[in-house]
């Protein structure tokens, strides 16, 4: 499904896949898996008529870094992206750690921007503790230097390539405590198997997990109180990766900004109890405010 193409972009090639057609969605990936990784994830876009453009986010795959670091120089890829392809207007989407990108996205491009959809998103720098996933708060303290920073991402990166590796961890580790209300379901092990591949893949060129990172640390991306389009912060309160906080920051720095919180599966908001819920806000939404643009 996914055939990734190429193209030159100041600062080195920028790499990037579509499908579908219709409106279009500039959608940013998160830390892990890439464009790759979109798809097994977000069929229901493409079933809904929607043309999805993935850029690989600068550090992933065929995108290389080469300073492109802030959310400012990933959304000027973007820019630069859907001016090749000759879309004049995009909604964008930006899920887990492609959420500081889309808003830098939306704050810089409002012109280009028909409306924002935040999923289980980051949204504010990691500078005090309720900022960060639970789970790894206790590097919080360490984590001031550049040594320590780089030896967590190595442990960082080796606990991902095993935890990877062993489907029920791996699916855990990302729904937190509503793992037990879907472990049945063949969904659930269907979606690990899609995104096992991608995810491995990406720990094996680590520069944009590491740039994720430093970003979210630095605040390196734009103040979602900059954004002024209509925008959907979708969330699950139990997400173990992406502590509720960032959605309710969100929810109140962008004027008029619409909440669908959800009973789903923590960070992986397209499982359990709302995700059928989820999809049809989140297309009622996207309908309401691209087709008259595109």
């Amino acid at each position: 499904m996914c055939q990734c193409r190429t193209i030159e972009a100041e600062g080195g090639p920028l790499e990037y896949a579509e499908a579908g057609q219709g409106p279009a969605i500039v959608y940013f990936h998160g830390t892990t898996g890439g464009c790759e990784a979109v798809f097994p994830l977000e069929r229901a876009l493409l079933d809904a008529g929607f043309r999805l453009l993935i850029p690989n986010r600068p550090g992933n795959f065929g995108t290389s870094l080469r300073g492109r670091t802030s959310g400012a120089a990933c959304a000027q890829l973007a820019l630069a992206l859907i001016d090749f392809l000759g879309v004049a207007k995009a909604a964008v989407i930006g899920t887990s750690g492609g959420g500081p990108t889309a808003l830098s996205f939306a704050a810089l491009f409002p012109e280009r921007t028909t409306a924002l959809v935040l999923q289980c998103a980051q949204t504010h720098r990691w500078d005090d503790l309720s900022w960060w996933p639970k789970a790894n708060r206790w590097i919080y303290p360490i984590s001031r230097t550049p040594l320590a920073r780089r030896l967590l991402h190595i442990g960082y990166r080796l606990e991902c390539r095993l935890t990877y590796r062993l489907p029920k961890a791996f699916i855990k580790g990302m729904a937190g405590p509503r793992f037990e209300e879907f472990q049945e379901d063949p969904a659930t092990w269907d979606l690990y198997r899609s995104l096992r591949g991608p995810c491995l893949k990406s720990l094996s060129q680590p520069a944009g997990m590491i740039n994720d990172w430093e970003t979210l640390e630095t605040g390196a991306f734009s103040d979602a109180r900059q954004v002024k389009c209509p925008t959907l912060v979708i969330y699950d309160p139990a997400d173990p990766l992406v502590p509720e906080r960032h959605a309710k920051w969100a929810l109140t720095a962008i004027p008029g900004a619409r909440a669908c919180e959800l009973h789903a599966g923590g960070h992986l908001i397209w499982l359990g109890k709302d995700a059928a819920r989820m999809n049809q806000e989140r297309i009622a939404f996207l309908r309401e405010h691209s087709i008259a643009c595109n």
